[in-house]
């Protein structure tokens, strides 16, 4: 193999791009933003998963993670359930952007941070391609934020709608779950990660 060509520089690009260094195997990256950086605001909550985490772990990344990040030690769901056991990992709740600066620069850094995460079940199942239109984003999520306001969350004695005042404006964002379901991710040397999967 000559040369990985990485089409785009988002989370997905700049991880295969580290796991290709490791490997010692000659990549280049190409992101058509001329500012490696993603803004401050913008950009939802990730979560890091257990089965992820030993592959940061083997990069060497996960304790800095860890320190930059919010371990999820419980959770709050109401009508279920939910168990623990046989994860080996708590899961990490990270803002997009500081994930993302942290594979550009790979440098650890401490945030005093409250990252909170709204899920609702839809009345159907979002099956690719017949989805709800989700245009009005920005419209739906403070909706969905004025109807869950007198919750109570895992905060004690904080109510959800203290949350949604004090989260800055532009970083509420609503995301629909689809299901899609794809017979192709590859084609000859070109394979789909990321958001490319979807977008």
């Amino acid at each position: 193999m000559d040369k990985v060509i990485i089409a785009g520089g988002g989370l997905a690009g700049l991880l295969l791009a580290l796991l290709l260094e490791r490997a010692s195997i000659d990549y280049v990256v190409l992101e058509r933003s001329s500012v490696a950086k993603m803004p401050l605001e913008g950009g939802g909550v990730i979560w890091i998963t257990s089965q992820i985490q030993p592959l940061l772990q083997q990069l060497g990344l996960l304790d800095n993670l860890r320190n930059m990040s919010k371990p999820m030690t419980h959770f709050t769901i109401l009508d279920g359930s939910f168990s623990f056991l046989g994860y080996g990992y708590h899961s990490l709740s990270i803002s997009r952007p500081d994930l993302y600066n942290f594979l550009f620069w790979c440098v650890p850094v401490t945030q005093n941070r409250v990252y909170w995460m709204l899920d609702e079940l839809l009345d159907k199942p979002q099956d690719c391609p017949d989805v709800e239109d989700w245009s009005g984003v920005e419209k739906a999520a403070h909706e969905m934020c004025e109807k869950y306001r007198l919750m109570k969350s895992p905060l004690d004695g904080i109510l959800l709608g203290e949350l949604f005042d004090l989260t800055p404006h532009g970083t509420i964002i609503a995301l629909p779950r689809e299901e899609g379901f794809f017979s192709t991710w590859t084609r000859g040397k070109v394979a789909l990660v990321g958001d490319a999967c979807h977008k």
